[in-house]
């Protein structure tokens, strides 16, 4: 989270962004959304793990949490995202082999990198 350098509501900005690194906040959040909280602790809770339906996976959320990485900071990962998860579902399912699979999306990704410079 943020707060506009131009803003004239710059302490209420502050106040939600305080908010919002609650634990109570992430949980009601994780709650209604299934958003993993950026605090680990948040999962471990007893409330977290009432939680219906996505409660019961609170240790696999937990391991994908902690193995999550950022997105690549690229304009064209919108355009790069689609390939990839089109790929890999297709090396992985047998729809192709997995080796041509990864090398129609190297094909595809360099052309994105190029056709965007």
């Amino acid at each position: 989270m943020t707060v506009n350098p131009n803003s004239t509501q710059r302490g209420k900005a502050l106040q939600v962004i305080e908010a919002m690194t609650q634990p109570s906040f992430q949980l009601k959040l994780f709650e209604l959304t299934g958003w993993l909280p950026p605090n680990q602790t948040v999962l471990a809770s007893r409330q977290a793990k009432q939680v219906p339906t996505v409660g019961n996976y609170i240790e696999q959320l937990r391991v994908a949490g902690e193995n999550a990485i950022p997105r690549p900071v690229s304009v064209v990962w919108p355009q790069q995202s689609g390939q990839i998860a089109q790929q890999v579902h297709a090396g992985l399912s047998g729809d192709k082999p997995p080796k041509q699979a990864m090398n129609e999306l190297k094909d595809q990704l360099v052309a994105i990198e190029n056709y965007n410079r």
